[in-house]
């Protein structure tokens, strides 16, 4: 694939690329996928998952691509599962940019709670959450797939990105903000109820094992998996007192 050339001084967009091979930041590497810690994180968690495979961003993928982007999604869930999820009540979303600062490919793993030193700004905010300007891994997997690129309106999203009067939906109730510390501090809000909902689906029945990861992510499987289990259990009952 031909590489884009920018002009110098724009050669900060290639910092990722050092961060790469920064042992100090560097959690994870295997021979497709790298994962680093946000150097500017936009959340209390924040990690980067990045290809050695030379992509830019998210408009440069093609369906050659899709059994890495696969790779990724399967290793950032992996990742999220033991270093993330364990460690936020907020609900972990992995996905790219649509419009990207930095060169070379990252995905965002990232916890909900958006209430890291980097968020800064409104367009910070609005990345992770307009649908313009974010794509999760799938998403991508079925636009490839069924277009054979990531279509992206780049006017649109720089002008919903910019825009100082655009209001922040809140990720969990919809209510809107204009400003960043007040939609920071609504966000708040929400931990506490999180952690109940939390703490109620982990709560185990004498029925059923602990709760893996995987049904964790997938509660209407697990509520299945569990009826199931009561009755498989009921019927080992009945089988012993006959």
């Amino acid at each position: 694939m031909a590489q884009h050339t920018y002009p110098p001084d724009e050669q900060f967009r290639f910092s990722l690329l050092k961060s790469m091979y920064d042992p100090a930041i560097q959690m994870y590497r295997d021979d497709q996928i790298v994962i680093v810690r946000e150097r500017k994180p936009k959340a209390s968690i924040h990690y980067l998952m990045l290809p050695h495979e030379a992509i830019d961003t998210a408009r440069d993928l093609r369906p050659h691509h899709i059994p890495l982007l696969r790779h990724m999604l399967q290793k950032g869930n992996e990742f999220a599962d033991e270093f993330v999820r364990p460690h936020t009540h907020y609900p972990v979303i992995l996905g790219f940019h649509t419009i990207a600062t930095f060169i070379r490919l990252h995905m965002h793993i990232i916890s909900t709670d958006f209430n890291g030193p980097g968020g800064e700004t409104s367009g910070d905010y609005r990345e992770f959450v307009h649908r313009e300007l974010w794509v999760e891994p799938d998403r991508a997997i079925y636009l490839l797939e069924r277009e054979g690129r990531i279509p992206v309106n780049e006017e649109l999203c720089r002008s919903i990105k910019l825009s100082p009067t655009e209001p922040m939906p809140c990720y969990f109730c919809k209510e809107r903000f204009i400003y960043i510390p007040k939609l920071q501090k609504h966000l708040m809000t929400h931990e506490e109820e999180l952690h109940r909902k939390d703490q109620a689906f982990k709560t185990d029945c004498r029925y059923c094992r602990p709760v893996p990861m995987f049904f964790k992510r997938n509660k209407r499987l697990f509520l299945s998996a569990a009826v199931a289990g009561m009755v498989v259990s009921g019927a080992s009952i009945v089988s012993k007192m006959f």
